[in-house]
């Protein structure tokens, strides 16, 4: 089902080479500020814009149909389009039948009983424009009740830098401009990744790597416990995006090789904020499921992207033969700067709900 959300409900159709991606958002309150502008800077920011990028240019100009007018939200469901103008499906069709290594090929033939869409369909990457268009439109009323959303490439195969913390929140936050397409928090680890990446395209292959995320300035109190706890809630939104295959909070994964006096999250009466915070963030801003004040700390791992131009060997449920093949299609040799509006657009819309249904009881 392509829909998601209680309180704000997003929806679209469309596929990767089909005419054009509709998304549809109900739920946005009549009078809500709404730049347009800022959905097309997050859309621009989605698109390959680097060497290691895939090569499918697309203007993803985005076409208002209805649900917005002079920069407010009417209160009827919000429509918008954005056209696809590269559906050359050659690529795909030379090799009809063959099932793309960790690829939805197989997966949406056994589910729909047809054959797999050119480009992954509903299931590619490209039907990330939906949660950015509706994400976009989430962190501007977030940010309204100054609420940020900020990110940064944390690693890039083997190569990492340094995470998020309260010391250097502060001064990314400032420069958070200074790269909108490949945003790190040091230059050298910006260097190195750039360095390796060029190493990566030469031998033909991808590799993944993790996006850290941090929500500043949330108040404690949003989320449930248990079932539609705030990790819930924004895991689930954070996994409908096709190339995310693990998501931590806090220390994540860490927290294993740690003793519980190495992780202690102590409280204090800040004198200066007159909040009640903790003197360090090992949880990531959520106990028991719901936001305690401190910054929100989230870790996205992406992927390498399946399709390379290395020879790959599958199967080809048309003939029945075990096939060799060489795509020359688009790739990326790396997505993970492609995915962070995407990665934003989810957590914005997973809050933004926790948030609504957090005011509801008021």
């Amino acid at each position: 089902m392509n829909s998601t959300g209680k309180n704000i409900v997003v929806s679209f159709s469309g596929e990767s080479h089909s005419e054009k991606i509709t998304t549809f958002i109900d739920g946005i309150k009549k009078g809500t500020a709404v730049s347009i502008e800022k959905i097309q800077k997050d859309l621009e920011a989605r698109n390959p814009k680097l060497f290691f990028n895939s090569q499918r240019q697309e203007n993803d100009k985005i076409v208002l149909v209805s649900g917005i007018s002079s920069g407010k939200a009417t209160g009827e469901i919000i429509v918008c389009d954005v056209y696809n103008e590269y559906v050359d499906k050659k690529d795909y069709e030379k090799h009809e039948g063959f099932l793309r290594p960790s690829h939805a090929d197989y997966t949406r033939l056994v589910k729909n009983r047809q054959n797999p869409s050119s480009g992954g369909g509903a299931s590619s990457g490209r039907m990330t424009i939906p949660v950015v268009i509706a994400g976009s439109i989430a962190k501007q009323i977030l940010l309204s009740k100054g609420v940020f959303i900020i990110s940064h490439i944390q690693s890039v195969y083997n190569i990492s830098e340094e995470n998020f913390t309260l010391e250097n929140l502060g001064n990314f936050l400032q420069n958070k401009e200074k790269d909108l397409f490949f945003p790190t928090i040091s230059s050298s680890f910006h260097e190195n990744c750039f360095n390796l990446l060029k190493t990566i395209q030469k031998e033909k292959d991808s590799v993944g790597g993790k996006i850290e995320t941090a929500i500043l300035n949330l108040s404690p109190g949003v989320g449930e416990p248990f079932f539609n706890s705030l990790e819930s809630e924004i895991s689930r939104m954070l996994f409908s995006i096709p190339a995310v295959k693990a998501v931590e909070f806090g220390d994540g994964v860490e927290f294993v090789n740690k003793k519980g006096s190495e992780v202690e999250d102590s409280f204090y009466f800040d004198n200066k904020t007159q909040k009640i915070r903790t003197k360090e963030n090992h949880n990531g801003g959520i106990n028991g499921g719901i936001s305690n004040g401190m910054p929100i700390i989230i870790k996205t791992s992406i992927k390498p992207v399946p399709t390379i131009k290395k020879p790959i060997t599958s199967y080809n449920y048309l003939k029945k033969t075990q096939e060799t093949v060489e795509f020359s299609g688009n790739y990326d040799v790396f997505v993970g700067n492609r995915a962070i509006p995407a990665v934003e657009g989810v957590i914005a819309l997973a809050v933004l709900d926790s948030l609504y249904e957090e005011e509801k009881k008021v």
